[in-house]
């Protein structure tokens, strides 16, 4: 369920953080947080036949939309500049929210 999948992430990383110091990092958390969307999408019926890919892409569009009050080049510069996970994990009016703080 999703709910045991939260609660293995959790159980992961205070483990991996408990080992000591040094021991967590950016890529290790970057591998955790993929697996635990990607799995969350399988176990929501979510998961289809768009790619990861194709996901992102249309994430990037939807951002565009949302900022569509500023020129152009600057919007395609600034979606560009995003990854994927957090296109496709952040909700647009949060991504707005923070577009405000950058901007």
């Amino acid at each position: 369920s999703v709910e045991r999948l939260k609660l293995l992430l959790v159980l992961t990383v205070c483990d991996i953080r408990g080992v000591g110091p040094g021991v967590w990092n950016g890529w290790k958390g970057q591998l955790l947080r993929t697996l635990y969307y990607e799995t969350e999408l399988l176990l929501t019926g979510g998961f289809s036949e768009v790619s990861r890919a194709q996901r992102t892409a249309a994430a990037r569009e939807r951002l565009a939309e949302a900022l569509s009050a500023w020129p152009a080049k600057e919007r395609k510069r600034y979606v560009a500049q995003h990854y994927e996970n957090y296109l496709l994990t952040v909700d647009v009016a949060d991504q707005l929210r923070h577009d405000e703080f950058i901007r």
